[in-house]
């Protein structure tokens, strides 16, 4: 598995991990905004991209290098609330909300790009798991948010990402 760093110089090697599915990932960051650092992860059908954001508003665009996306396309956000985050690619937009309740229980409102709201069996509704801290010195937690396939099955290149964190 291998770690790339990016940062908003380019692209600096921090790190690697040998495992017999270490591979290029096949997707860049090339358009960030308000974003410190992007880590990509890959393997060979699976990717992570880990985004941090300075002031909890930001944006960021993701282009497939290749024919086609990986089997699976994990966003980490390191954000304390998901206030929105809007996915675009081609024809589909979803935006979802992220509402914690005291027990800390998650609450997902998803919506089309029309304001109407998806339903849990929509193939186009994403897998979103919060994660908070253990560290006291870094209390930001972080939001895993599984692309949904017909997202990226739209044969764009590209898919846009923006978020607002609801604690900025």
């Amino acid at each position: 598995m291998k770690w790339i760093q990016i940062g908003m110089a380019g692209v600096v090697l921090t790190g690697f991990l040998a495992t017999a599915a270490a591979t290029e990932p096949n997707v860049a960051v090339v358009d960030c905004h308000n974003a410190d650092v992007k880590t990509i992860i890959a393997s060979k059908k699976a990717i992570r991209v880990e985004i941090h954001s300075r002031t909890g508003i930001g944006r960021a665009t993701l282009r497939r290098r290749g024919c086609q996306w990986p089997e699976s396309l994990t966003l980490r956000l390191h954000l304390r609330g998901l206030e929105s985050l809007q996915l675009t690619s081609g024809e589909h937009q979803i935006r979802v909300e992220a509402i914690s309740d005291r027990a800390g229980e998650v609450q997902l409102l998803v919506e089309d790009k029309t304001g109407n709201a998806l339903p849990a069996t929509s193939p186009l509704r994403p897998n979103v798991t919060r994660h908070d801290s253990a560290e006291k010195a870094n209390p930001i937690g972080y939001f895993d948010v599984l692309v949904p396939a017909p997202l990226l099955a739209s044969n764009q290149g590209r898919l846009e990402i923006r978020w607002i964190d609801f604690f900025r």
